[in-house]
């Protein structure tokens, strides 16, 4: 299912979530944060240590930052097929493991109309954006278009989450099926309400 964590400025990614964010989904992981008025992003992290180790230095209270763990639904396992993907027509720029951009995307879902396609859904969405030279307000419209979709566009200046967000822990998720306490804890706080 892959899962998108959003943080704002002021909070922190737990070490202790992202281990579980990526055990959940193990395909892959990725980050970005905006960086002298670029967006800074790194991706391709096949294990769990080498993507804290990577993401330590910019998960501080200063920074906005997104990270993606992937559950591959369609697409083959592979670095290059992690995100986020940087906004662009150019193939090697799309699959590119790091760098600066000036937007990013990131996708929790599945668009299976791509599954013919060597790239993943993810990517083939990214090259028909790019296609169309939208700015990023009419990019979030189309994104809307596609149901049950949840993605995460990073811009130089702005975080634009389309879907329905989750807040926990002072962070925004896509999903939390990756933490059963959180994910099942509206339920339990319902069911205990009912007791009283």
């Amino acid at each position: 299912m892959c899962v998108i964590c959003v943080k704002p400025k002021g909070a922190i990614i737990d070490t202790k979530d992202i281990e579980q964010m990526f055990d959940q989904n193990p395909h892959g992981g990725g980050f970005a944060v905006i960086q002298k008025g670029k967006v800074y992003y790194e991706k391709g992290f096949m294990n769990v240590i080498d993507l804290i180790k990577s993401i330590t230095k910019f998960n501080t209270p200063e920074n906005e930052l997104v990270l993606h763990c992937r559950l591959a639904t369609v697409g083959e396992i592979t670095p290059e097929l992690t995100h986020p993907f940087q906004l662009t027509k150019n193939r090697k720029k799309l699959l590119s493991l790091k760098g600066y951009a000036n937007t990013v995307l990131f996708h929790n879902g599945s668009i299976f109309s791509y599954k013919d396609s060597d790239l993943s859904d993810t990517a083939e969405l990214v090259l028909l954006l790019a296609d169309l030279k939208l700015k990023p307000e009419k990019i979030v419209k189309v994104l809307k278009l596609l149901d049950a979709q949840k993605f995460v566009l990073l811009t130089s200046s702005k975080i634009y989450m389309i879907g329905n967000f989750h807040k926990y822990k002072n962070l925004y998720f896509s999903n939390l099926t990756w933490n059963y306490k959180a994910y099942f804890e509206p339920y339990f706080a319902r069911k205990n309400t009912l007791l009283i």
